[in-house]
């Protein structure tokens, strides 16, 4: 029976309170899992870039979308605070030769970049970082970036929903994030405060998740 939630968020949460349970040797199995059930998800993401782009990825995690996209752009980095082992940003030899880089950074110390790129993107990161510093990676993709396509949460559908975010959430280490992310009106809410009033939202196959597509002024 479908309830309003989709069945990718609901796959993620089973994951993540798998990894809990995991030894930390084991935990890669466990993120591998959740690239599994995003894998659509991130397909559909593919369809929204235009070809011969430069592309920033923030809280790119072990790269996966970055891979999909590969073939299809001029130049990407991919930013994230570590790789999980054996992923395509943790293995230099998958990477030898072709036109992605990674760079380990924390975002919440150092949010700076010194180059300007076509398209920004992040797929399910704004929610798990302070405020603060989401309110600074966007007004960064305004200055850097012609346009950002960004994957993210929006309001719960129905309790249900609402109940397996909370679930989900409680096994990671950003949950206070989440919380504030969305009581200030998750990613609407984000794009409001940030003064962002014209953007398309495209809806995935799971509710609880849209795209954001944003147009700035270069």
């Amino acid at each position: 029976m479908y309830l309003g939630f989709g069945y990718y968020y609901t796959y993620l949460t089973l994951c993540i309170i798998v990894m809990s349970l995991l030894k930390p040797e084991k935990q890669n199995d466990a993120i591998t899992l959740s690239d599994r059930y995003l894998r659509d998800i991130r397909q559909q993401m593919l369809t929204l870039f235009e070809t011969d782009k430069t592309v920033i990825d923030f809280g790119c995690g072990g790269g996966e979308f970055l891979k999909l996209l590969e073939p299809h752009v001029r130049y990407a980095i991919g930013i994230d605070r570590s790789f999980p082992k054996n992923s395509y940003a943790y293995d230099k030899d998958l990477r030898c030769g072709k036109n992605i880089t990674f760079i380990k950074k924390v975002i919440t110390r150092d949010i700076s970049i010194d180059f300007n790129f076509e398209i920004a993107t992040s797929t399910l990161f704004l929610h798990t970082v302070p405020r603060p510093t989401t309110l600074q990676l966007m007004a960064l993709m305004r200055e850097k970036a012609r346009k950002a396509i960004l994957c993210e949460l929006t309001h719960p559908a129905n309790l249900y929903s609402n109940m397996l975010l909370s679930i989900d959430q409680f096994f990671t280490g950003h949950k206070a994030n989440f919380e504030e992310f969305k009581a200030k009106g998750c990613m609407e809410g984000l794009l409001y405060e940030c003064g962002i009033k014209e953007y398309r939202i495209i809806p995935t196959k799971d509710k609880s998740l849209n795209f954001y597509c944003i147009d700035f002024e270069y």
